[in-house]
């Protein structure tokens, strides 16, 4: 297992893979081809499988269902609910319809009511607000939050049901259920052409097969180590490999956990520099998308250009992100006391 307190790049990793969501949403709300090292699938998929292997780990120094329950409100559920609200505020002044009817569109409140619960799929729009941008949706990267949040809420269950088996095997049966949920549902969309199908294809279970090889990596941290760069180079090769040949998504999460084990955990230097950066990853996710659309729905995009377009973005998320984390570590302290 790996050792608490441990020395790691992760906070570098997040936000390598951060800043390549950024520009591909960039492109997506700017309707301009994706940049050619941008690999949004990988990105996310990276985050699922750090997700499992650290939320899992902690989880088994510091267990206790609620306890955990609580410090993932504070942390994840506060941020997250103030860009919800400030979304819903700045709709105000974006909305084509007027405030008066704005506020008294039963939209908002559907969208208030849906986004607020992690339910952004069922609402992801609000009214006359980026209704002529090239996505109407107000933040469309957060479907991947109700994915992250089903699993805090299974994870004391998880646990309890990897204590009472031999950890290989019960992590072992989670990642081939997943693989054959991700597998049944894949052939279900490809033969009907029903996109209803991929969309629960990409639910929690069929991440499930990410979360696990966190989960799987974080047991066997001590034997990874001991041979990193072999491990690094496997599962390197492996990850790139699996980005070529669709037909080798099933095992492309051992190779992401695998990489990012070596990379976080086997370089000191990588893990001073990683002190030093601040972990700002999780509010740049949550702000950057309603960013770029609002600058968009103002014309900016479109008179400054792409490149300058998307870099004004990036700083303006940026400001706002480190607003947030202070805002966000104060009201933390706050209910923590």
């Amino acid at each position: 297992m790996i050792p608490a307190g441990c020395r790691n790049a992760f906070t570098l990793i997040r936000w390598f893979f951060a800043v390549s969501i950024v520009f591909f949403h960039g492109s997506v709300v700017a309707g301009r081809p994706d940049f050619w090292f941008v690999d949004p699938h990988s990105a996310i998929s990276a985050f699922f499988v750090m997700s499992g292997m650290l939320t899992y780990a902690g989880y088994l120094r510091r267990p206790g269902a609620w306890t955990f329950y609580a410090r993932r409100a504070r942390r994840i559920g506060i941020p997250y609910a103030t860009v919800i609200l400030l979304a819903a505020v700045a709709g105000i002044f974006l909305s084509t319809l007027g405030a008066k009817a704005y506020l008294s569109d039963a939209g908002t409140a559907k969208y208030l009511a849906a986004n607020l619960t992690f339910l952004n799929f069922l609402s992801p729009e609000l009214p006359g607000v980026f209704a002529s941008n090239n996505v109407t949706a107000v933040n469309a990267s957060l479907w991947t939050m109700k994915v992250e949040v089903v699993f805090y809420l299974l994870l004391p269950i998880i646990a309890a049901f990897v204590r009472r088996c031999r950890p290989a095997r019960a992590i072992a049966v989670m990642y081939l259920l997943s693989v054959a949920w991700n597998l049944i549902f894949l052939y279900l969309q490809q033969s009907t052409g029903n996109g209803a199908y991929d969309i629960l294809r990409r639910q929690i279970f069929g991440q499930m097969m990410y979360f696990a090889a966190g989960m799987a990596t974080a047991h066997m941290y001590t034997h990874i180590m001991r041979k990193k760069y072999t491990y690094l180079a496997a599962g390197a090769a492996l990850w790139l490999i699996c980005g070529r040949f669709t037909a080798l998504r099933p095992i492309e999460p051992v190779a992401i956990a695998t990489t990012l084990t070596v990379l976080a955990y086997g370089s000191t230097r990588l893990a001073d520099l990683s002190a030093k950066v601040p972990n700002l990853t999780y509010e740049v996710f949550l702000l950057h998308f309603p960013v770029f659309q609002t600058l968009a729905a103002t014309g900016f995009f479109a008179t400054a250009g792409f490149l300058p377009a998307l870099a004004a973005g990036t700083g303006i998320t940026l400001l706002l992100s480190v607003a947030l984390h202070r805002a966000t570590n104060f009201l933390v302290q706050k209910t923590e006391r």
